[in-house]
């Protein structure tokens, strides 16, 4: 017998190979959806624009003017021939208000601040050079400025002390050393 070689072609003698793709039975082929305007989209536009004014004005009535009222009876020609009036612009004077001072306000305020107890033992610790925290040397500062700026819109002073208190106050600040005895 004669030898008969492998073959790769489908002959008599192999089953018959299928179809590997299926067919395309009931399916319709996508719409492609479009990217961007459609052409002469601007145009377009455009026209119905005009459409909309055109569709507005064809609804209006033209007989239809302005709202402006007319006189039905003639003007007078006497009162055409005067000149107008030119009205000249003028400058407006303002009253100047005089403020009058709260003095009395003034005089409470100070005796709240003398009278207040906090700034009264602030001061004491300040004197006595004590450390003082940071707010409380912005406090007394405040208040103390504000003491000063009453004192003397209310034109009292300090300095203002009886003869006896000055020599009092001077000879407590003098410097005297042991020799001068």
């Amino acid at each position: 017998m004669t030898r008969i070689k492998k073959s790769r072609k489908l002959g008599s003698l192999g089953p018959r190979k299928s179809d590997s793709r299926p067919e395309k039975v009931g399916k319709t082929p996508r719409k492609t959806t479009r990217k961007g305007l459609t052409s002469g989209a601007r145009n377009a536009q455009l026209e119905a624009k005009k459409a909309e004014i055109t569709e507005n004005r064809s609804n209006q009535d033209p007989r239809v003017g302005s709202k402006t009222p007319i006189s039905l009876v003639a003007p007078d020609p006497k009162q055409n021939n005067q000149p107008e009036q030119i009205k000249q612009p003028q400058a407006k004077v303002s009253k100047q208000k005089k403020v009058a001072e709260p003095i009395e306000a003034w005089q409470q305020e100070l005796n709240e601040l003398e009278n207040d107890q906090q700034l009264q033992s602030l001061l004491d610790r300040y004197d006595n050079q004590e450390q003082l925290t940071a707010q409380e040397l912005t406090e007394l500062n405040k208040k103390m400025a504000r003491h000063t700026w009453l004192m003397e819109k209310l034109g009292l002073d300090d300095m203002d002390l009886d003869e006896d208190e000055a020599l009092l106050d001077q000879w407590e600040n003098s410097q005297l050393k042991d020799e001068d005895f």
